[in-house]
């Protein structure tokens, strides 16, 4: 399984973006460089208007064939108490629409799962969309656990 770099938070476009940089994104970019993520993150926003709706968006950062892979799951609104928000994905290879057979790998999934586990619960709790946002991360099993920083 593929780790994560330790995710942090971003508001692009005034829409807040937990990100989740991949281990495999330093072969494509330089962690030396200060707001490498931010920055690549915010260009891509300006030029695709249809990232701009949401009530917040979770941006898992990849490499593949050494371009910069962006999923950008958006969660649109809260359906229903009981059911969550309705979630939508779209894929970008540096900043070009990318369809492909999967959606996501399964560790993608089981941070999704994790990440939407606790909003869920917070939620119930009597928490606020900016205290789930703004909160602690959840912890991630195994080898998608990591303790080291993306350098911002």
């Amino acid at each position: 399984m593929s780790t994560f770099y330790i995710p942090f938070k971003a508001t692009i476009l005034n829409i807040p973006v937990i990100i989740y940089p991949m281990k495999i994104l330093k072969d494509v970019l330089d962690p030396s460089r200060p707001k490498a993520l931010e920055n690549h993150l915010t260009k891509l926003y300006r030029q695709k208007p249809n990232l701009h709706s949401g009530t917040y968006h979770i941006a898992i950062l990849w490499a593949q064939d050494s371009q910069i892979m962006t999923d950008i799951w958006i969660y649109r609104n809260l359906e229903s108490e009981e059911t969550g928000y309705t979630i939508d994905c779209m894929t970008f290879k540096g900043s070009n629409l990318y369809k492909s057979e999967g959606i996501t790998a399964s560790d993608g999934l089981i941070m999704l799962g994790r990440e939407t586990e606790l909003e869920e619960l917070m939620r119930k709790q009597g928490y606020s969309i900016d205290d789930y946002i703004n909160g602690q991360r959840p912890v991630l099993p195994g080898k998608l656990e990591t303790q080291v920083y993306w350098y911002r």
